[in-house]
């Protein structure tokens, strides 16, 4: 338990339009991990402070 961060990845946002409800962190130049994000009941959440695991969608350029 102790190797997973508690800090929040840096450039860590929440996404609009057709990927809302989702998040984007930088991975490098224009590309983003994209990912949805879980409450400890497993329920989808846009709350970074509820978010105790997620599911990753994509690393992609979607600019």
């Amino acid at each position: 338990m102790a190797q997973i961060p508690s800090d929040s990845p840096p450039r860590c946002h929440k996404l609009q339009g057709n990927l809302q409800g989702e998040f984007a962190v930088d991975v490098s130049g224009n590309y983003r991990m994209i990912f949805e994000g879980y409450d400890k009941n497993d329920v989808i959440s846009t709350k970074k402070t509820e978010i105790v695991t997620v599911q990753i969608i994509s690393i992609e350029d979607y600019h």
